[in-house]
């Protein structure tokens, strides 16, 4: 099927692989089609597509030639349609009446022949029973989405075909388990309706844009003409674009249209889209608050389940899921607004390529002619005319140009201002502020312009000039606040634009340590409105937020000098960390905090992006700071990037780890030059530095194993072991559970090197350091798992069993059999899955990895890389046992969770060639053979030199590539 968003036909590339598949799949079809009636639609009317942000091209997709099969039985009809109408018939036409006839002339030949007794039909050898599905009537369907089952598939799954200790397997499988395993389709739930997540308030001070604001009306709520509706079949996506420079007024139109149009959609949605993550978390909180997932539920905490169930609805907005006929009284409206696009690639994952709906998009780029999509139609947002301007002047002013008539300098005013609305709206705060006429401000204001600091802003590169007005009218905003006011504007420019939680602010002002900054409740509500009476921030009331203007926040940044900078980042910094809810769980994988931290993460990538203004410089961090801030700083962001590495972004992680380890390494370099160990302050100073270098290497270690970089992983393990031995040392009573889990994580490090013996050596050192310690017999989940991974790939099979036994048993004493505490079980009953395949004993190796598969499931959620490792395992399993279906599903869904990233390239290679197995013992030699080659080329990335074995590739040459605990 060719998509309307897809490139011209001349500009399709198809690699070798899709070639291939391509052949062979027309190969099949003309092997099918010899007695098949086959009925052949084709458009005569060009299909309307997008080639850029803002313009679009028509273009006939499918011609006669692209659809004519020459089959014995083909009907070949034009039809007077474009693509998107082919299935949207006029019931009185001509070629609705020649459908019609041919389908039942088919039907009574096909109703004669079973009458007559004719022999068995049997699919031709080319169709196979991946091709051919099983019927289900309409009633079957519907009692499905109405009645979902009231148990969770791993509290089925337990309660029917395995047992507590997965003893008794059989190979003769259930329809029910095979489904419930290899169903990854996602649980439809009933939408919550009307929705509307609308961040900014509506401005009480909005004017004009008449004119933009009917064209949103044109283009978002003009019905659709007979004609058109027939064309599209009512699922056209509308979208358009509000361009121009910042300060002109974008996202006041957008915030205007949305508030004054409510009534018109079902669903609005406001997303911040200037940075991934606040995509991904946009679209997790529509998930959530349509009631599209259940907010304690694991597919809530995984940002590609509720973006793919958001785009899902998107696509298909049904109101109600209980009737399953789409017509239109049954169809929800939405419109998705995403604010202030400053890269349209970021939009690839999350934009909705069909369905009844509208996306308004905000943008500083007024063409973006780079983009791939954003837009059918787009608008230029410009500054307010002379006369515009001076309206907007006097109505926020409140001056009556009837009663008190127009000074003449007003239009001159409102011209020196561009006609900008933020500078206009700033500038009125400092004329009613001041009681200034327009004579007197006009005057003061060009005054201001020459002053040379005024032109020496680091905003822009030199001779741009771009907005000029509005920054030099922010300026003198700025520089008319008092003392109070303008420390706390500082400290904002710091923080994310969008959404700031004024608790980071108030929650222990103290911290900031920043002379002028409110320190008390009077102090803090003092300055926040004057911030609001000059027009410096807006406050959403309902969720106690503050919202900045970017170009506010550049202003603000830009006229500080060097010293004043480094004060601002480090008070910022100090507040942050204050409200920051660190993981204080010792081994680091508690998923209750997501919420908070969801929230302020975007606060703390704003400090990690204003750290670069050091490392530019040549400075140093650790040498800038304060040694308590620099710990602060470090400890904020070493953890910050655990949390981005438990979402799922373990490569991104990386980066927050490297700056804290710049910190700390610059910061003991300073205090060693600077005094004596001997002194008791420097020894406890350097104490500290050492505990959060063992973190960030620990935290650098975990991202290590995470993305498959064994020797990496070994140095960072190495350095943690040995910082927290030494402390250690010191400190006995404090550090015992650190040092134990270094032990375990050194252990790890060593088995993905393959280094067995030492593998093992660790895990038992972490294991008896536990023990003296009197920890809860869950505490040795870790330690256990790795050793008795490690006792069977040494081939110690009994030892392997006796210890996953002996772990997985008390992990179900503390949480029960159907443990949902965390991913921990499902390394037990995966390993087991293991020993016992080694063992011989296949069907209980196959209950335990089914039941791995489901506690992942239930746990870490259907697109993690665990899952993916036992939808792999249960895979071999259904193949050795002819669900071959099954195990191509579940093989489909790991290939979707490693997807093309590179960390995952070995996991990858066994899935394609696995894959190579299933499809050949189908009989499909072209596919397998795609699957093959697809597993052999990564192979060879994988392994220096790129030689293969020239006995052929095995499956056991790609089972070493993968890291030991996902064998």
């Amino acid at each position: 099927m060719l998509k309307p968003n897809a490139p011209p036909k001349n500009q399709i590339s198809i690699s070798k692989e899709d070639s291939l598949k391509l052949a062979h799949s027309s190969r099949r079809f003309e092997q099918a089609s010899v007695s098949t009636p086959i009925l052949s639609l084709y458009e005569t009317r060009e299909t309307k597509r997008r080639t850029n942000l803002i313009f679009s091209a028509k273009f006939i997709l499918v011609e006669k030639e692209f659809v004519q099969t020459n089959a014995k039985n083909e009907l070949l009809l034009a039809l007077d349609s474009d693509h998107t109408g082919l299935c949207n018939l006029d019931t009185t036409s001509k070629p609705f009446e020649e459908i019609r006839s041919f389908i039942e002339h088919h039907i009574e030949g096909a109703r004669s022949r079973i009458v007559e007794g004719s022999p068995k039909w049997e699919a031709p050898s080319a169709l196979d029973h991946l091709t051919v599905r099983s019927r289900m009537s309409a009633e079957s369907l519907k009692q499905v989405l109405r009645d979902p089952p009231s148990q969770t598939p791993l509290d089925q799954s337990l309660a029917t075909d395995t047992t507590r200790r997965a003893t008794q397997g059989s190979s003769a499988l259930s329809a029910e388990m095979v489904s419930m395993v290899s169903d990854f389709s996602l649980t439809r739930r009933e939408p919550r309706l009307p929705c509307y997540i609308i961040h900014p308030g509506r401005n009480a001070d909005f004017y004009g844009r008449c004119d933009v604001l009917q064209l949103l009306d044109k283009t978002f709520l003009r019905p659709l003409s007979n004609d058109e509706a027939q064309h599209v079949g009512g699922k056209e996506l509308r979208s358009l674009a509000i361009c121009g420079p910042g300060g002109i007024g974008k996202t006041q139109v957008a915030a205007e249209y949305v508030h004054t149009r409510k009534d018109h959609f079902d669903a609005i949605f406001w997303v911040y889209a200037d940075q991934p993550t606040k995509i991904a978390e946009g679209f997790s909180r529509i998930a959530i608050e349509m009631g599209l997932v259940s907010e304690d539920s694991a597919d809530a905490k995984d940002q590609t389940v509720t973006r793919d169930i958001v785009k899902g609805w998107l696509a298909n907005p049904l109101k109600t899921y209980d009737d399953i006929d789409n017509d239109a009284q049954k169809i929800a409206k939405w419109l998705l607004v995403l604010d202030n696009v400053d890269d349209s690639e970021m939009l690839t994952d999350y934009w909705p390529l069909d369905g009844p709906g509208c996306v308004l998009a905000t943008s500083r780029d007024p063409l973006a002619k780079k983009s791939r999509f954003l837009a059918t139609d787009g608008v230029d947002l410009g500054p307010f005319s002379r006369e515009e301007a001076a309206d907007l002047l006097l109505k926020l002013t409140e001056r009556d140009a009837e009663t008190e008539g127009v000074e003449p300098q007003l239009f001159d005013v409102a011209e020196r201002l561009g006609g900008y609305p933020l500078a206009i709206t700033q500038m009125a705060g400092v004329i009613t502020r001041r009681d200034l006429s327009f004579a007197e401000f006009l005057q003061a204001y060009e005054e201001e312009e020459f002053r040379e600091e005024l032109f020496n802003l680091r905003l822009e590169a030199p001779g741009h000039r771009s907005g000029y007005e509005h920054t030099l009218a922010t300026v003198w905003a700025i520089e008319g606040l008092e003392k109070n006011g303008g420390t706390l504007l500082d400290v904002l420019s710091f923080l994310d634009p969008d959404n700031i939680p004024e608790r980071i602010l108030t929650t222990r002002p103290v911290v900031a340590a920043l002379e002028g900054f409110p320190t008390t409740t009077t102090a803090y509500q003092k300055a926040r409105s004057e911030l609001l009476q000059y027009s410096l921030v807006a406050k959403d009331k309902s969720a106690n937020k503050l919202i900045i203007h970017r170009l506010i926040q550049d202003t603000a940044r830009g006229k500080m000098s060097n010293a004043r900078f480094l004060a601002i980042f480090s008070a910022t910094a100090r507040l942050l960390a204050s409200v920051w809810p660190f993981d204080t769980s010792n081994w680091g994988h508690s998923v209750a905090r997501w919420v908070v931290c969801e929230e302020l993460f975007p606060h703390v990538l704003r400090i990690k992006a204003s750290s670069s203004r050091f490392i530019s410089s040549g400075r140093e961090l650790g040498e800038s700071l304060e040694p308590e801030t620099s710990l602060e700083l470090s400890r904020l962001l070493t953890d910050a990037g655990w949390y981005h590495l438990e979402r799922g972004n373990p490569e991104e992680s990386e980066e927050f780890y490297d700056i804290a380890k710049e910190i700390c390494i610059s910061l003991k370099s300073v205090v060693t030059k600077s005094a004596t160990q001997t002194q008791p302050t420097t020894a406890s100073l350097l104490s500290s530095i050492d505990h959060r270098l063992a973190e960030i290497f620990h935290h650098g270690g975990c991202s290590a194993t995470v993305t498959n970089k064994p020797k990496m992983a070994l140095s960072c393990f190495e350095t943690y072991n040995s910082l927290v031995s030494d402390d250690f040392g010191t400190n006995p009573s404090g550090v015992g559970t650190r040092l134990a889990i270094s032990w375990n994580e050194l252990g790890v490090a060593h088995m993905m090197n393959q280094q067995w013996q030492k593998g093992e050596e660790c895990c038992l050192k972490a294991i008896d350091i536990m023990r003296d310690l009197n920890l809860p017999r869950t505490m040795l989940s870790f330690p256990r798992v790795n050793l008795g991974l490690a006792y069977w790939l040494m081939g110690r099979i009994e030892e392997s069993l006796s210890v996953l036994l002996e772990g997985l048993s008390d992990r179900e004493a503390s949480y029960g059999l159907n443990d949902r505490e965390s991913f921990i079980t499902g390394r037990f009953l995966h390993a087991l899955g293991n020993v016992k395949a080694t063992q011989g004993d296949l069907d209980e190796s196959f209950a335990y990895h089914q039941r791995a598969l489901l506690q992942y499931r239930s746990t870490v959620g259907d697109n993690h890389h665990r899952t993916a490792a036992t939808c792999y395992k249960v895979a071999h399993h259904y193949a050795r046992l002819d669900q071959n279906e099954a195990a191509i599903k579940l093989l489909n869904q790991a290939l979707k969770i490693y997807r093309d990233r590179t960390a995952y390239k070995p996991e990858l290679a066994r899935v394609h060639y696995k894959k190579g197995l299933v499809l050949l013992s189908l009989g499909k030699a072209n596919e397998a053979k795609a699957s093959f080659e697809m597993g052999s080329r990564l192979y060879s990335d994988l392994v220096p030199g790129g030689s293969q074995p020239k006995r052929g590739l095995d499956e056991a040459d790609l089972e070493n590539l993968v890291v030991f605990w996902s064998r």
